[in-house]
C-alpha cells in the first residue's frame, strides 16, 4: 500500500524485491467507492527508487519492503 505521496516521489510498501537506483513505473488506484461515481481514477508515475527498507510485519507474517521512490516528472491522471 501507498503511506505517503508528493508531488516529487511517494513511499509504498511491497512484496515485491526492489533494489535502490533501480527505475520503475507505479500506478496507484483509487479505492472503488470513489466518491464522483464510475471509475475511479489512477495516477501513473515513473521515477528511480531511492531507499528500500526491509521489514518484517508480525501479521500476517510477511517480509516486506519500505520502499521510497523519487519520481522523473509529475505524475499523470488515468481514467
Amino acid at each position: 500500500y501507498t503511506r505517503d505521496i508528493s508531488s516529487s516521489g511517494a513511499y509504498f510498501y511491497t512484496q515485491s524485491e526492489v533494489k535502490e537506483g533501480e527505475n520503475i513505473s507505479i500506478t496507484i488506484h483509487f479505492t472503488a467507492d470513489w466518491a464522483e461515481g464510475g471509475s475511479p481514477p489512477r495516477l501513473v508515475g515513473e521515477g528511480t527508487v531511492a531507499r528500500v527498507e526491509q521489514t518484517h510485519r508480525a501479521f500476517p507474517p510477511i517480509d516486506i519492503n519500505g520502499t521510497a521512490i523519487r519520481f522523473w516528472r509529475d505524475l499523470t491522471v488515468s481514467i
